[in-house]
C-alpha cells in the first residue's frame, strides 16, 4: 500500500477534548472558548471541543453542553465531540454536536477500565450509538482505541483490528479513527493495520491518532501519508494523553505536524505560529 500520499491532509485539532482532559486542573469554560478561538483563527477547520464522557471519572469535560451552546458557529468550521455510551450520545445529540465520534476499544481490558465495557458489549453499544445519531441526523465518525495494542505491541494484532473494523461498516459512519492510545505503533504496524482495514474501509476513509511513541509517532505520520491516509489528529503543545492509561504521553504537536506535512508537499491550510501562539497564551493564562 505504498504511494504518494494524500496532497491536501486535514489535521484535526483536538488539544480541547485530549489535550484538557488529560490534565490535572480543570480548565475553565472561558479559557476553553478562548483556545478554540486562536485554534479557529489559526486555521484550523476541525475541532474537537469535548468529550460528552462522565463528569465524576473526567471532571475536566463536565462543561461540554455549556460549551456548545456557547460557542459560535463558524462557516466552514467543524466543531466535533467525542461519546463512549449511548447516554453520552444522548447528551452531544441534546446540546446540537453537529458530528460525533463514537469510540470502542480493540482491548477489552482497556474498555473495562475506560467506559466500563469489554468488547463485545462495547461493540454493541457502539451499534445503539450509530442507531441514536441516525435518529437524530448527526453525522457520526467511529474511532477503535489501542488499535495498535494495550499494554504490549502486538497484543491487539492487525487481523483483530480488520475484523473489528468490518463490524463498524455497520454503524454507517462517515470515517474510522484508529487511535494509538497506549502509544505503540510503530511505521511498520501502521502499513499493517492499515491494510487489515481496507477492505472494509479504504485508507481515504481513515484518520490516525498518535500519541508521541517512543520518538517514533512523526515516523508513524509519515507512514500512513505513505498508505494513503489523509487525516491526523494533533494537539497544540502536544498536550493530551489517557486519563486511564497513565503511561501514554502527550498527542503531536500541531505545529510540528502542519510543518512536517508542508515540508512534505502537503497544505493543512494551519498557521503553525498562530497554533505556537495559542499554545503559549494557554501555558500563561490557564486557570
Amino acid at each position: 500500500m505504498k504511494g504518494e500520499g494524500p496532497r491536501g491532509v486535514l489535521v484535526r485539532e483536538v488539544g480541547p477534548r485530549d489535550g484538557f482532559q488529560s490534565l490535572d486542573r480543570v480548565v475553565t469554560t472561558d479559557v476553553k472558548i478562548e483556545v478554540i478561538g486562536r485554534l479557529v483563527r489559526a486555521g484550523c477547520t476541525h475541532v474537537q471541543a469535548a468529550s460528552f464522557v462522565s463528569p465524576k471519572r473526567v471532571p475536566q469535560m463536565a462543561d461540554a453542553a455549556e460549551l456548545f451552546h456557547v460557542l459560535p458557529k463558524t462557516p466552514g468550521v467543524t466543531l466535533s465531540a467525542l461519546v463512549l455510551n449511548l447516554g453520552g450520545m444522548a447528551r452531544a445529540v441534546e446540546a446540537g454536536v453537529g458530528l460525533v465520534e463514537a469510540s470502542v476499544s480493540a482491548s477489552g481490558e482497556h474498555g473495562l477500565a475506560n467506559a466500563g465495557m469489554d468488547l463485545a458489549r462495547g461493540l454493541d453499544e457502539m451499534d445503539r450509538m450509530a442507531a441514536s445519531a441516525r435518529k437524530a441526523g448527526v453525522a457520526l465518525w467511529a474511532s477503535l482505541q489501542c488499535a495498535f495494542g494495550h499494554r504490549v505491541a502486538g497484543d491487539v494484532s492487525a487481523g483483530a483490528v480488520g475484523e473489528i473494523s468490518r463490524r463498524l461498516v455497520d454503524t454507517g459512519a462517515e470515517v474510522l479513527v484508529l487511535a494509538d492510545t497506549a502509544a505503540l505503533a510503530d511505521p511498520e504496524a501502521v502499513g499493517r493495520v492499515v491494510e487489515a482495514v481496507a477492505p472494509a474501509w479504504e485508507p481515504d476513509r481513515l484518520l490516525l491518532h498518535f500519541h508521541d511513541s517512543r520518538g517514533r509517532a512523526m515516523d508513524n505520520l509519515l507512514s500512513g501519508l505513505s498508505a494513503g491516509v489523509p487525516r491526523y489528529d494533533a494537539s497544540f503543545g502536544g498536550l493530551g494523553g489517557c486519563p486511564f492509561l497513565p503511561h501514554a504521553p502527550g498527542n503531536l504537536d500541531t505545529a510540528a505536524v502542519v510543518k512536517l506535512l508542508e515540508s512534505q508537499g502537503h497544505e493543512t491550510g494551519i498557521n503553525p505560529e498562530e497554533v505556537k501562539a495559542c499554545a503559549q497564551w494557554f501555558a500563561e493564562n490557564r486557570r
